[in-house]
């Protein structure tokens, strides 16, 4: 009986997990459809970059759970025992490989929307903010594919590495979005004192037969600030 409820438990993980990856499979290729429409419509050269890293972040998935939805037709299809281990493999490495890339260009994303947005204006990033973010992501990267490889392992080794992995995401998540909303919040701030400011002291000259106001000095925004504001 114990062996038949075990059978029967490792039976529906199986069936749970399959249909998990079925979905997350369907997710991913949607939205994958999505960003590809989007990066083929776009004509920003400025913007390549960008829509480059968003279109590996969701193909990194897709690439993922497609592995994983193969492997599980192929081992509902082979019925051979001495093949679980060789698609066991196959899995861990499909599945390890999509996931640190994703994560990877996860980050990278924020980092490089967090950069564009506020490239060639007064609150720009600096250079030690740049390479402060650089080692970050290194870091992250470096330690995803440690914890990855040792995660099986016996022994607290993977717990470490998982510990040290999730204290990294929270640094760098909090740090780029803290970096990203105060950058913000102080563009809102300079364009709310410049219009006060031009209110406040407006006053009208006489030219010619015409009175006219001083014309107002804004703050200069590119492309992806008027978008935010």
């Amino acid at each position: 009986k114990t062996l038949t409820r075990m059978t029967m438990h490792e039976a529906e993980y199986r069936f749970f997990s399959a249909m998990s990856d079925c979905i997350n499979l369907f997710i991913s290729s949607i939205f994958l459809i999505l960003y590809l429409r989007a990066f083929c419509s776009s004509r920003k050269p400025r913007h390549a970059a960008l829509r480059w890293l968003s279109v590996s972040y969701v193909g990194f998935y897709f690439f993922r759970f497609l592995g994983s939805v193969l492997i599980w037709v192929l081992a509902d299809a082979l019925h051979e025992q001495h093949h679980s281990s060789h698609l066991k493999l196959a899995d861990r490495i499909i599945g390890n490989v999509g996931y640190i890339a994703a994560h990877f260009s996860f980050y990278s994303l924020m980092f490089l929307r967090l950069y564009l947005a506020f490239d060639g204006s007064a609150l720009a990033l600096s250079n030690a903010v740049i390479a402060w973010y650089t080692m970050c992501l290194a870091i992250v990267f470096i330690v995803n594919t440690v914890y990855y490889v040792y995660r099986d392992h016996p022994g607290l080794t993977g717990s470490i590495l998982f510990a040290c992995l999730a204290a990294l995401d929270v640094i760098l998540g909090l740090s780029l979005i803290w970096s990203f909303v105060r950058r913000l919040f102080q563009l809102v701030v300079m364009q709310r004192n410049d219009l006060s400011e031009f209110h406040g002291r407006v006053h009208f000259v006489d030219v010619g037969d015409k009175k006219e106001a001083p014309q107002l000095r804004m703050v200069t925004l590119n492309e992806r600030q008027k978008e935010l504001i």
